[in-house]
C-alpha cells in the first residue's frame, strides 16, 4: 500500500506540473489526461488477492438467508461529521470539506475467512464517522483517493483482525427523510397544516467493492454481464419493432452506424470517478466492472441500481428526468417518442431496471443522432468521432455540445472539445481511454 500511495503522490505532482507550465489551458486538457492514462495503463498492476482455493463468486450467496433475516437497529438522532473530497481538474487539486450527518446504525457484514473458505455474518456499528466492530475484530473503512471514506452500501472495508478475512456483502440500512404536509384538527375545531419529517429505512444487500475482491474472474464476469445486457436490450427493441428516428427505414436496433461497444462503455464511463480515473485509469475502470460482476450472481443485478447524484441521475446508466411543466425530462421524452419500446413509465423503477435503462440509452443515442443529422447533415453519421459526439450529448445538453462542435468544424480544428463543460471533457477522456484499451 505504501508503494501505491507514493506512486499516486508522484503522479499527482507530475500532473500538476504538466498543467501549470502548459500554455494551452483548456485545449489540451483531455489530451494530457488521456496521455497520462495511456502511459500508466500498461505498467500499473491490478491489485488482485486470490483467497486460497476459494472463488469469490462461489461464496457470495452463501448464508444469504441469514443475512436477509438479521435485524439491525437504527438510531433516531443524527450525528454530524465531515469528510474531505479531493478533485483534480484543470491542473489543480482541490480539497473540499463535505459535511454529512446520519443516525447511528448497525450494518451486517458477510465475511469470508480465506484460509478456511468459511463465511460468517457479523454486525458492526457506524456512529458518525467511527466504526465500532465486535470484540476480537479490527475493521476500517478505506479512504479512497478521491477522499470518500463512507459510501453507504458500497463502502470499502479492510479487515485487519482476524487476518485472512475479507468482506463479501453487507446489509445496509438506507435512510430517506421526506418532508410531508398533513392537516391536523385543533381542540377549537379549526384545521391547520403542519410539516413533519417522515423517515423511512430500506435495507439494501450489496457486495461492496474492495481491493480484496478485485479478481480477474470478477472483472470478467462484469464485462460479460454488460455485453449480455446490451444484447438483451437490442433484442427486445428488435422484437418490439421499434423504428429509428435517425434512420426511419431501419429498426433502432439495426442502425448501421451504432456499435454494441457504444453502449457497453456507457456504464463504465458513468461510474468511473474522474479523480480516481486520472490517477489510476485501469484500476478505476476495472473497479466498475468488478462491482457489476459482484452484484450479478442471481437474476436481479443491483449494481449501481440505487446510485443517484445531486443532478437527479439514477441507476446503472445514470438517466435523468428533471422535467418542467410542459417540458418533459429526458427519460419521459424518450418514452414518449418511442412508445413501441414500452419503457417503464415509473422513472425510479425504470432507471433501476438494467435492461429497461439500457433500452432507454439506445433510444437516446438514436434521438441524439437524429439531432446531429438535422443540424449537420447526413455525413456527420460517418464521422469517425461520432461516438464522442453521442457520448457528449448523453452527458450534457445539446446546446453546450453543439457550441463546441460547431466552433471546431468552422475552424477545421483537430480537437473539437475546447468549449465543452469540464464534466463533459472528463467524460470524453474516459471514452478515449476505453476506445484505446480493453479494461
Amino acid at each position: 500500500m505504501i508503494y501505491r500511495f507514493l506512486f499516486i503522490s508522484l503522479l499527482i505532482l507530475s500532473l500538476v506540473l504538466t498543467h501549470r507550465y502548459s500554455q494551452d489551458s483548456h485545449a489540451k486538457q483531455i489530451t494530457i489526461i488521456s496521455q497520462q492514462a495511456a502511459a500508466i495503463a500498461g505498467t500499473l498492476a491490478t491489485p488482485i488477492v486470490t483467497p486460497g482455493t476459494c472463488r469469490i463468486v462461489d461464496k457470495l450467496n452463501e448464508n444469504e438467508d441469514q443475512l436477509k433475516a438479521i435485524e439491525l437497529k437504527v438510531g433516531k438522532e443524527d450525528i454530524e461529521y465531515s469528510e474531505n473530497r479531493i478533485a483534480f481538474a484543470d491542473g489543480k487539486i482541490t480539497v473540499l470539506e463535505k459535511k454529512q450527518k446520519d443516525p447511528e446504525k448497525e450494518i451486517a457484514l458477510k465475511v469470508l475467512h480465506t484460509d478456511t473458505c468459511q463465511t460468517e455474518i457479523i454486525v458492526i456499528t457506524k456512529r458518525g464517522d467511527a466504526l465500532i466492530a465486535p470484540q476480537g475484530w479490527e475493521i476500517e473503512p478505506v479512504v479512497r483517493s478521491n477522499g470518500i471514506r463512507w459510501n453507504y452500501w458500497n463502502t470499502e472495508y479492510t479487515i485487519k483482525k482476524p487476518t485472512s478475512t475479507i468482506v463479501l456483502k453487507n446489509k445496509y440500512p438506507n435512510i430517506t427523510d421526506k418532508t410531508v404536509t398533513e392537516t391536523i384538527k385543533e381542540k377549537n375545531g379549526k384545521k391547520r397544516k403542519v410539516k413533519r419529517v417522515e423517515r423511512t429505512v430500506e435495507f439494501i444487500i450489496y457486495a461492496p467493492y474492495s481491493q480484496s475482491v478485485h479478481t480477474a474472474d470478477v472483472v470478467a464476469r462484469g464485462r460479460e454481464y454488460i455485453q449480455n445486457l446490451v444484447q438483451e436490450a437490442l433484442d427486445d427493441l428488435r422484437a418490439k419493432k421499434v423504428m429509428s428516428r435517425a434512420y426511419p427505414d431501419k429498426l433502432v436496433a439495426d442502425v448501421p452506424v451504432f456499435s454494441a461497444t457504444f453502449f457497453e462503455r456507457l456504464p463504465i464511463i458513468e461510474h468511473a470517478d474522474m479523480t480516481e480515473f486520472t490517477l489510476e485509469p485501469q484500476r478505476t475502470t476495472e473497479r466498475v466492472l468488478a462491482i457489476i460482476g459482484l452484484n450479478g450472481i442471481d437474476d436481479t443485478n443491483v449494481a449501481f441500481a440505487y446510485t443517484g447524484n445531486s443532478a437527479g441521475a439514477n441507476g446503472l446508466l445514470q438517466f435523468t428526468d428533471n422535467g418542467k411543466p410542459g417540458k418533459p425530462g429526458t427519460y419521459t421524452s424518450v418514452s414518449l417518442k418511442y412508445p413501441k419500446a414500452k419503457l417503464n413509465p415509473d422513472f425510479a423503477e425504470g432507471a433501476r431496471d438494467h435492461v429497461n435503462a439500457m433500452k432507454a440509452a439506445v433510444l437516446l443515442h438514436d434521438l441524439n443522432l437524429e439531432y446531429l443529422i438535422k443540424k449537420y447533415g447526413k455525413n456527420i453519421a460517418t464521422d469517425p468521432r461520432l461516438e464522442e459526439y453521442l457520448a457528449a450529448l448523453y452527458n450534457a445538453s445539446p446546446a453546450s455540445v453543439t457550441k463546441s462542435l460547431t466552433a471546431s468544424l468552422a475552424a477545421q480544428a483537430n480537437e473539437w472539445t475546447d468549449k465543452l463543460l469540464r464534466e463533459t471533457k472528463g467524460y470524453i477522456a474516459k471514452l478515449r481511454y476505453l476506445q484505446n484499451t480493453r479494461p
